[in-house]
């Protein structure tokens, strides 16, 4: 039309960016955004842009990279394209490697759009979570001693006595774990008479030192005659142990 009114005209092709990728801020090109328009000479301005196609809305800088509705309208832009790009031909090696790497990247694309979709919408909830989680951890670490030194308190004190040597292992366990809350760990190696002297030594509580060696003696080595030493006095040591601890704690 533009020629036959003695207008220089051309037809240029090329593709339309419209769509925008908000995790990389690029346009993307597919064969669907092929597109053909016109040009004309116009004296003294030099080749116009005429645009005889139906509208479409031109790429623009977004205002907001990290906009939800800008992912989400980018995933169903991208949903679209995919099962607008199915067509038949004759099957192939080439054709189905091709059909299965574009499936393959608009899931991957999919999936981390859908993430930074969950990560944009909910951001302060999981700030939230994070600090409640690490104020949580923060409380724990402080109470801890406390929480576990009461919790073998309870243990001990509501333990039914069963036969003697079990009595003293467990017994001998909660004194560990509350000392444990302290610091004093029992060593591989160590004796039971250099642990008793460290129990002294470090929590400066009195206690019969030589009832409690000759009972765990008996017990575990049946070296030492402890006559009737009752496995109770464990649970005495406890209790003598458990109170200073626990106002330090």
């Amino acid at each position: 039309m533009l020629r036959s009114l003695n207008i220089p005209a051309r037809l240029v092709t090329g593709f339309s960016a419209t769509t925008r990728n908000p995790l990389t801020g690029y346009h993307e090109i597919r064969v669907l955004d092929g597109h053909a328009w016109v040009e004309a000479w116009v004296d003294d301005k030099g080749w116009a842009v005429l645009e005889p196609t139906p509208f479409y809305t031109p790429p623009a800088p977004p205002e907001d990279r990290l906009a939800a509705e800008e992912i989400e309208s980018y995933v169903e832009q991208l949903q679209k394209f995919n099962e607008l790009s199915d067509f038949d031909s004759d099957l192939s090696v080439e054709l189905f490697l091709t059909s299965l790497w574009q499936s393959i990247s608009t899931l991957f694309v999919v999936i981390v759009s859908y993430i930074k979709l969950f990560v944009v919408n909910s951001w302060r909830y999981l700030l939230g979570t994070v600090v409640i989680f690490f104020a949580m951890y923060m409380l724990w670490k402080k109470w801890k001693p406390s929480i576990f030194a009461i919790y073998s308190y309870y243990k001990v004190i509501f333990y039914r006595p069963g036969d003697k040597k079990t009595d003293v292992c467990f017994y001998l366990k909660h004194i560990q774990r509350l000392l444990d809350t302290k610091g004093l760990r029992r060593l591989p190696g160590t004796t039971i008479e250099q642990y008793t002297k460290q129990i002294v030594n470090f929590c400066n509580v009195e206690f019969d030192m030589e009832l409690m060696i000759a009972l765990v003696n008996n017990t575990h080595y049946d070296t030492v005659p402890a006559g009737n030493i009752d496995a109770s006095i464990l649970k005495q040591v406890f209790i003598d142990l458990y109170k200073p601890i626990n106002k330090q704690n």
